[in-house]
């Protein structure tokens, strides 16, 4: 399984720095996103994620993430709504 794995701090004050690498690893195959050592992520990154995610689906490719129950991307997710769609990228348990 190939992956990346998110910054501490996933924010609008962050992002543009990690979204360049994001994209290079995307084109190049990753299929994971690891979200389980992120201590802060907002809206912002949470549009980018969905965003990255809908390019990867058009080039029809899947793309996952690992991230705890009880961490801030779900928790983050719900209070902006988008919970739903985060579930529909958590990787399956092994893959």
């Amino acid at each position: 399984m190939s992956s990346v794995e998110f910054p501490e701090n996933f924010t609008i004050r962050t992002i543009q720095e990690f979204t360049s690498i994001l994209q290079n690893e995307l084109n190049n195959g990753v299929s994971t996103l690891d979200f389980r050592n992120v201590k802060a992520i907002d809206v912002a990154g949470l549009q980018i994620i969905l965003a990255a995610r809908k390019s990867v689906l058009a080039s029809g490719r899947a793309v996952n993430i690992l991230a705890d129950d009880d961490g801030v991307l779900l928790s983050a997710a719900q209070r902006a709504g988008l919970a739903a769609d985060f579930r529909e990228m958590r990787a399956s348990p092994g893959s």
